[in-house]
């Protein structure tokens, strides 16, 4: 099945460049599978690299957390490279 009815086109074009950069680094360890198509369309994600736990909130919640306008849940996450790193 390539249409995922999950999430939508922004992301899964993403997950898709993230697949491509380990099938040329790793061509054993991956599967080659057809690219999933999203049923609607959507934003791009946004990838942050090198930024400050400190920095994150304040990008995330703004400086006053009690005022954020960020509603955590089905539509956000942010993912961590280690479990340290949480």
């Amino acid at each position: 099945l390539t249409i995922n009815y999950r999430t939508h086109n922004g992301i899964l074009g993403a997950a898709s460049e993230m697949v491509t950069l380990l099938l040329e680094l790793f061509p054993h360890s991956v599967d080659a599978l057809q690219k999933d198509i999203g049923h609607f369309d959507g934003p791009q994600p946004t990838l942050l690299t090198d930024t400050s736990p400190d920095d994150l909130s304040i990008l995330l919640c703004g400086s006053d957390p009690q005022h954020s306008q960020i509603e955590f849940g089905a539509h956000q996450a942010v993912l961590v490279r280690t479990q340290a790193s949480k």
